[in-house]
């Protein structure tokens, strides 16, 4: 049966590759390491790709304008070179930007750009191919924007803010877990400042395979914790369950939002992180509120989750052991109970572009 399946599977590849039009083909690029000078074009792509891509490509950015790019070949790879700075430049891309690029014919594609968010760049669809253009005539000409009928308009950025506000005025009716997923997720550049290079990096998992009874088990184990610890202490507790965003990508944390409005400052403020049992050490990170009043454990949250090797689906349980007092500056102090999937422990792999 395995052979079969093998050779199904086998079978489904070379008739993507071979019987579907080129211009079905696609693939993705995360931006990482030295990707402003040049980009690789995935070796699986080159080697299974059937049309020809010349030493001259077409990039057709969300605007619809497009930036002539070389392409290059080494001994190993086929990269994106000459004017491949521009479009990166052009476009405002940035470390950990998700782009798509889909085959549409001659040595063209057109590219879909994602930033940290999740969604599409905005400012992508009105960037413009010109040299000379200035930073401020760049702006103005998107204020400047055409009507249905082909009358020019003055976009008052004023109304669009207003539009925006109400929108996140919104309340939605969701869980505290997803509260922890869909709660304002930092900017790019206050997770540069804030936390650095580790951050922005995305790391993937060298771990087994886990089973539903292995997430089951870390699940219980944290139950039990809780159970035997006093009432008092149960109160000054919340647990989360890891997820990609807390361990892999984007790593910051939210705090499920009722515990946070009792027990935490009402302002950004910093906190300590110990873990029992381990080694005397602790960390410093920070506690930053968004506009839809959580609080989200963001600044150095990398640098624990890291030295601690948490992966997703292992369940911490943060107790509060000292809340604080900013006058006397006193950091509110946390231990952190981790209750791990897995027990065998493999350090994060950074993923490469």
């Amino acid at each position: 049966m395995a052979n079969i399946c093998e050779t199904c599977e086998d079978l489904k590849k070379y008739k993507y590759w071979h019987d579907l039009q080129n211009i079905k083909h696609q693939f993705f690029k995360i931006m990482l390491g030295d990707f402003e000078h040049h980009l690789r074009i995935p070796r699986h792509f080159i080697g299974c790709f059937m049309g020809d891509l010349s030493h001259s490509s077409v990039l057709k950015g969300p605007s619809g304008n497009e930036w002539e790019v070389q392409i290059i070949k080494t001994k190993e790879d086929v990269l994106f070179s000459n004017g491949w700075e521009k479009f990166v430049k052009d476009h405002g891309i940035k470390e950990g930007c998700f782009l798509v690029f889909r085959y549409v014919g001659d040595s063209s594609f057109e590219v879909s750009i994602f930033n940290n968010s999740g969604c599409e760049n905005e400012g992508s669809y009105f960037t413009k191919n010109n040299n000379i253009m200035s930073s401020n005539s760049s702006c103005r000409s998107l204020l400047h924007l055409e009507n249905d009928e082909g009358c020019s308009q003055t976009t008052k950025f004023a109304a669009t803010k207003l539009s925006e506000s109400k929108l996140m005025k919104k309340k939605l009716d969701i869980s505290s877990d997803e509260e922890m997923e869909m709660g304002d997720r930092p900017s790019r550049r206050s997770r540069r400042t804030s936390q650095g290079k580790q951050s922005q990096m995305h790391y993937i998992s060298k771990r087994r395979e886990v089973t539903e009874e292995e997430k089951d088990h870390a699940k219980d184990m944290a139950r039990n914790h809780n159970k035997s610890s006093s009432k008092s202490s149960r109160k000054r507790m919340f647990e989360i369950v890891m997820r990609p965003t807390h361990v892999y990508d984007g790593f910051h944390l939210t705090i499920p939002k009722e515990w946070a409005l009792e027990h935490m400052h009402p302002k950004d403020h910093e906190v300590k992180l110990r873990v029992p049992g381990g080694k005397e050490e602790s960390w410093v990170v920070g506690c930053r509120w968004t506009s839809q009043r959580q609080c989200q454990i963001r600044p150095r949250w990398s640098t624990f989750v890291l030295d601690n090797n948490l992966e997703e689906h292992d369940v911490c349980v943060f107790e509060l052991l000292q809340k604080g007092e900013s006058g006397k500056n006193r950091l509110p102090i946390f231990d952190v109970h981790i209750f791990r999937v897995v027990s065998e422990v493999v350090p994060l792999t950074v993923l490469r572009a």
